[in-house]
């Protein structure tokens, strides 16, 4: 598929590049056949709630194409993400207040220019990337597009670092018998940060026209590629359900 780069994308290193077809068949059910083996072997940090067997309810399609509400989902990631990158990490809000007071334009700081995004941006188009060349969430093809990227990743927390070189470390050795869940490391005490919820919302893409309970498998699988505990898993299902919801009420009620 011969596809124009956009400003999200791009060129990985060729050094750091893996292949792109994971040994493993890189069929559409993939994802699907792991949430199921990895949940029956409670594998995954989570019970399985009701929400996983209830359907989304339907989208008024039009209605959001007509509203660019879609597009504004997601080009208010990168609008909210370069606004905050430069003082994100001032966590003392009265002490930021005080700084910059309301912050509504681009600040500069001594690391940062004004404007540019982080990985909260990179990922969350990464994702959308990915999932628009497959036609949905595969996890081993998702992970190795990450991998590939993940020298040029901007601000990136230590444990999405940690994740992605472990994964690395698993794919250039091209071994089926590697296990992905390793690559998370203790998630007990690692993973407990929002790195796999600030890039979520382009989940919700493949399923816009035909919802499922994929969905929720989905938001767990995009997780599981760097965080394994249960509180980031949890509010990853949650903040998708919510989202979903957000978008099926009426633009301006």
């Amino acid at each position: 598929m011969n596809r124009q780069m956009t400003f999200f994308e791009d060129d990985p290193e060729p050094s750091t590049l893996v292949s792109s077809v994971p040994k493993r068949a890189a069929d559409a059910n993939l994802s699907d056949t792991l949430f199921d083996a990895w949940m029956g072997q409670h594998r995954i940090a989570i019970r399985r709630g009701a929400i996983f067997d209830r359907p989304p309810v339907t989208l008024p399609m039009q209605s959001l194409v007509d509203d660019r509400r879609i597009a504004g989902m997601l080009w208010g990631v990168a609008v909210g993400d370069s606004l905050g990158h430069s003082t994100e990490w001032k966590s003392d809000p009265s002490k930021r207040h005080q700084d910059f007071g309301t912050i509504v334009d681009h600040l500069t700081d001594s690391n940062t220019r004004a404007g540019r995004i982080s990985d909260d941006t990179q990922f969350t188009f990464w994702t959308l990337q990915q999932l628009l060349d497959d036609g949905g969430l595969n996890f081993e093809l998702m992970t190795r597009h990450w991998v590939n990227r993940r020298n040029q990743i901007v601000g990136a927390g230590r444990n999405t670092v940690a994740a992605l070189e472990r994964h690395h470390q698993r794919l250039i050795n091209n071994s089926d018998k590697a296990d992905p869940l390793t690559c998370l490391g203790d998630t007990t005490v690692e993973g407990r940060g929002n790195g796999g919820l600030m890039r979520f919302s382009s989940i919700v893409i493949p399923h816009l026209q035909k919802p499922s309970t994929k969905l929720w498998q989905d938001s767990v699988m995009a997780c599981l590629i760097t965080h394994g505990n249960p509180f980031a898993i949890s509010s990853i299902v949650a903040m998708t359900d919510i989202l979903w919801h957000l978008l099926s009420v009426p633009f301006r009620q």
